[in-house]
């Protein structure tokens, strides 16, 4: 698989949770993109040069924007599907971008509601997890925890759900609407607007004007005409002549799109639903065969089939990497101390999850020698990042690094010590 990094980046742009555009120097969507890609690229440099040497993943979710996640860095989004956001949007946006990048998507199934039940119906997560996989989805995410993280949300109908999920994608061939058979929308280069309704923003810093209105109408017209056989992809360095698969490209201006004068995009609304509104979930009695599949869903396992993994998620992760300044390639022993665990001046990143505590130590002073002779050695001067301490206890609260900065020390005085048998002492008679 792979690892989780930095939730709905794109999104919290969006809504301006957390930014990475300068709101204040901005100049225009390209702008804002290009300033939200560099800046997010940056942040996950440390984590893709990790993984670089290995066969594991960056994955995110988000619920909007998805193309600029992918641009950042990303191998695999998650498309949301929650509160009543469009499906057939959010799969449209991702599915195209991944498309288009030659990325993985696939989806993560959320908060219906904002409070207990929290998710939707058992017989609605069938068919969510069924329109996903019939459309190619790679993973299929299903978030399986309350507001405080202090227990899961997933009833026996939701698990029969999966089980039922399960047994159709093992008798089915997947896909069945390949990209030859689909068409692109393609929106301008740059344009973050949110598509969750006529008032949404663009790049959580313009407002929605008759142009993003209009362009609403056109992706809710051809929603209603192609359903799942639309991707929408962006005109951000698409090559001419090239259809990227697609049967065909409809640009953000052609002429065809004639909106209508008295917009109507009800299927781009986005609302939190009232819980109180819809009919309680009727749970069913836990059977035998139901207890026996239980285990492998509640522990995280994942679940491949025909290339489609399962996965609940049941807590929040961060990543934490240990990193050091000043230690050159003339020493190769412990740096830092992880949890009981040494590691060398390359550090190490770690995926822990929220609130976990972690203990950790830079050694001080670190000796280099050749031979039995003692050169140098380096000493610990401060630590930078999540952690101001030499050591001691880190407790994982967001993703970041703890890096020892260390400055070199030598000893020019004729008494320069010497190394033998692996302890350090002076070469002068006291």
């Amino acid at each position: 698989m792979g690892f989780y990094s930095y939730d709905e980046p794109a999104g919290r742009e969006l809504d301006l949770n957390e930014t990475r555009i300068n709101v204040n120097a901005v100049t225009s969507n390209i702008d804002a993109a290009a300033q939200f890609e560099n800046n997010m690229s940056s942040q996950l440099n440390p984590i893709k040069n990790y993984l670089s040497s290995t066969n594991f993943q960056l994955f995110t979710s988000d619920y909007a924007l998805y193309w600029f996640d992918y641009k950042s860095g990303y191998d695999t989004v998650f498309a949301e599907f929650g509160w009543n956001y469009s499906r057939q949007l959010n799969l449209g946006l991702c599915r195209g971008a991944a498309n288009v990048q030659n990325k993985a998507w696939g989806i993560m199934i959320t908060w219906t509601y904002t409070r207990s039940p929290y998710i939707e119906s058992g017989s609605q997560l069938y068919s969510d997890m069924k329109l996903a996989y019939d459309n190619g989805a790679k993973y299929i995410v299903v978030f399986d925890s309350n507001q405080d993280y202090t227990g899961g949300i997933l009833k026996d109908e939701h698990l029969h759900a999966l089980q039922q999920f399960w047994q159709y994608a093992q008798n089915s061939y997947g896909e069945s609407n390949p990209v030859g058979v689909r068409v692109a929308f393609v929106l301008p280069d740059g344009y973050g607007y949110g598509f969750r309704g006529p008032n949404d923003r663009i790049w959580g810093i313009w407002s929605a004007d008759a142009f993003s209105n209009n362009l609403s109408i056109s992706v809710s017209n051809l929603i209603e005409k192609y359903d799942t056989k639309l991707d929408i992809i962006y005109d951000d360095g698409l090559q001419p002549g090239n259809n990227y698969g697609y049967s065909k490209l409809i640009y953000w201006n052609d002429p065809s799109l004639v909106p209508s004068p008295s917009p109507t995009p009800s299927t781009l609304q986005f609302s939190p639903q009232n819980p109180s509104q819809t009919p309680s979930p009727t749970l069913t009695e836990s059977s035998s065969s139901l207890n026996n599949y239980i285990p492998v869903i509640a522990f995280g396992t994942v679940i491949t089939a025909f290339g489609v993994s399962a996965v609940l998620l049941k807590k929040r992760q961060y990543f934490i990497t240990f990193a050091q300044t000043g230690i050159e390639g003339d020493f190769a022993g412990t740096v830092v101390v992880v949890d009981g665990e040494s590691y060398d001046r390359y550090g190490a990143l770690f995926s822990w999850n929220s609130g976990s505590r972690h203990t950790f130590e830079f050694k001080s002073p670190i000796v280099v020698s050749r031979g039995n002779q003692y050169v140098k050695q380096y000493v610990w001067s401060s630590t930078t990042g999540l952690e101001k301490n030499k050591n001691g206890i880190l407790t994982a609260s967001m993703s970041d690094t703890v890096t020892g900065n260390y400055r070199p020390v030598f000893n020019m005085d004729a008494s320069r010590p010497t190394i033998t048998n692996n302890s350090l002492r002076s070469s002068r008679a006291a």
